[in-house]
């Protein structure tokens, strides 16, 4: 299935929405030609949509894979773009390292994160969340995500510390902090591998949840990775999606890490 932003629901990839694009990009033999429309976009630097998806529900026992790629204009800060792929619980972790790794050295980025998250059913998000909101109290390594939001935090940074953290551009006006976890990384459980576009940084060898009613279950490297980048931390981020995560919540979530006593 695939989903643009010029289509109002998911299309079958072998039965794709014909447009003028669509037309043109299947006489030049192009790649996935239904997804014309938005390499158009790209190239002329609008805003874009595009999605591919398994075609199965999160609740399916086989799990579920998606590709999300967004790319949104703002009026005073110019065009910002994001990424998610998901992928079941039972996936290979090192297939995502190896992947995390190869998008830094081929990809100009700013920051990424990988592990375990919350999946939820956009239809019901505002139900989703009330549970994320109380769940997230408890398993503090499982990510809250709610990309529009995120795209809309005005300030630059990280927005937390994760199982893979990808440190990019988002350090440009921290170099120091680099050096720093470098040196970290040397004496603990975390492994850092420096790429053409940035740094990728690994807890352990696998995610864990985090759970707090557990000791010992949140491996201190998270506490302390998030006091090194703390200063290249984001400052302001929207409400997450329910009146739980309303202001300060939903920040005191980003600087669990750093701050735990904000959050418990």
């Amino acid at each position: 299935m695939y989903k643009l932003a010029e289509l109002a629901d998911w299309r079958r990839t072998d039965q794709p929405e014909t447009t003028a694009s669509v037309k043109v990009a299947l006489a030049g033999g192009r790649w996935l030609p239904y997804l014309e429309p938005a390499r158009k976009r790209i190239r002329e630097g609008r805003g874009f949509e595009l999605r591919l998806w398994d075609g199965r529900g999160i609740e399916d026992p086989a799990g579920s894979y998606s590709l999300s790629l967004y790319g949104v204009h703002f009026r005073d800060r110019g065009a910002m773009s994001c990424a998610r792929f998901l992928f079941p619980v039972g996936f290979d972790v090192e297939r995502m390292i190896e992947a995390s790794r190869d998008i830094a050295a081929r990809v100009r980025f700013k920051s990424g994160h990988g592990g375990l998250t919350f999946a939820y059913n956009p239809t019901y998000k505002a139900v989703a969340f009330e549970e994320i909101y109380y769940r997230a109290r408890r398993f503090w390594c499982i990510d809250v995500e709610d990309l529009e939001a995120t795209l809309a935090a005005r300030s630059r940074g990280l927005k937390t510390v994760s199982w893979i953290t990808m440190l990019g551009s988002a350090l440009d006006l921290h170099p120091e902090l680099s050096q720093r976890l470098k040196e970290y990384s040397l004496k603990s459980r975390l492994e850092l591998t420096d790429h053409p576009n940035g740094s990728v940084a690994v807890i352990g060898t696998e995610p864990v949840v985090g759970d707090v009613n557990r000791p010992g279950n949140i491996p201190d490297e998270y506490f302390q990775a998030s006091r090194i980048l703390e200063p290249a931390f984001i400052q302001d981020h929207p409400d997450f999606y329910t009146d739980f995560f309303s202001d300060p919540n939903t920040m005191n979530w980003i600087r669990r890490f750093v701050d735990p006593a904000g959050w418990r």
